[in-house]
């Protein structure tokens, strides 16, 4: 199960007008590219936009009530979008690397675990970010799978438009902590950031950095994206 990150309306996301990097490099390379999510039949019917396009206003309606706060994007056939793929061990890299952060006097890992979900430290930040009374600094990273182009400083669970629950954070706040990972790891600028993005992520045994430095890039782009932009920043596996 691979991870790719979508920036844009949900329009396109839902009714599959939108192709990931991988389909879109794929026949450069001569290659076919099919893409399986979990829990989505392998010939599911397209979905008619406006159908899409009421649903996820509506959806989105509730929310911002709820937020207290408008929120609006272009829900448009051709509203732009972004995408990237840092699969899960860059992802998980970044996790790790904010964790180790916050536990200074624990050393971080060499080269990526590949069970990186159940790395005592990591486990340990989440654990106080759902205590009673306690915190942590970078919960925007870990526990949203979904970041509003909103700001506000709290992650939340509630329904998805699909119905599915599932957590939801704030892209400008998520932005602005991946930057202050970087000021703190690193100190790097924002062109050496890009950089890193030609970097290769190869899974459980990749060193530690480099795997952490490919994640990173690719989160602050798309979440940069997603402020600059105004669009919903979305997991796709």
């Amino acid at each position: 199960m691979g991870l790719d990150i979508y920036v844009g309306s949900l329009t396109r996301y839902h009714t599959r007008n939108w192709q990931t990097i991988l389909q879109q490099l794929g026949p450069q390379a001569g290659l076919t590219v099919k893409v399986v999510r979990v829990g989505e039949p392998a010939n599911q019917k397209t979905p008619d936009p406006k159908v899409v396009r009421a649903a996820v206003e509506k959806w989105r309606s509730g929310i911002a009530q709820a937020l207290k706060q408008p929120l609006a994007w272009s829900e448009s056939d051709d509203t732009p979008y972004f995408t990237d793929k840092p699969n899960w061990s860059a992802f998980g890299a970044v996790h790790l690397l904010a964790a180790y952060l916050e536990h200074p006097s624990e050393k971080m890992p060499e080269t990526l675990p590949g069970g990186w979900q159940q790395d005592k430290v990591l486990l340990a930040c989440k654990a106080a970010a759902t205590a009673k009374n306690t915190g942590t600094r970078y919960a925007q990273l870990y526990f949203p799978e979904f970041w509003f182009p909103a700001s506000f400083p709290f992650v939340f669970k509630t329904n998805y438009v699909t119905q599915n629950e599932m957590s939801f954070g704030s892209a400008p706040a998520l932005l602005a902590i991946l930057r202050q990972i970087n000021d703190h790891a690193f100190g790097a600028s924002r062109e050496e950031v890009r950089q890193w993005r030609k970097g290769e992520s190869a899974g459980g045994g990749t060193p530690f950095q480099s795997s952490a430095k490919f994640g990173l890039s690719i989160l602050m782009e798309l979440a940069e994206q997603s402020t600059l932009h105004q669009l919903p920043m979305k997991l796709d596996y």
